[in-house]
């Protein structure tokens, strides 16, 4: 037998043992890829279940904006009447 026969051969043996182990690498991720997806279907209805508590959080923030914009504004033409006044 050649050499390069032998080299071969046990490239071809070590290739096909090499994709047999790929495939029972593939059937064992299986289930773990099922429960990282149902994991991450939890998530989401978990995080669907968070919306209205942010939305309540944005609409009082942009009350509080509101509110303290209107303050500032009459502080602010309060100051002015004064200065017109003292000039």
């Amino acid at each position: 037998m050649e050499l390069s026969l032998i080299l071969t051969t046990i490239i071809y043996v070590l290739l096909i043992i090499f994709i047999l182990l790929l495939i029972i690498l593939v059937f064992k991720i299986f289930p773990v890829i099922k429960q990282i997806n149902i994991l991450i279907d939890d998530v989401n209805k978990k995080t669907k279940s968070l919306n209205p508590i942010f939305n309540v959080v944005e609409s009082v923030g942009n009350t509080v904006t509101k509110v303290g914009e209107t303050i500032t504004n009459s502080l602010s033409n309060v100051v002015n009447l004064f200065s017109r006044k003292e000039k």
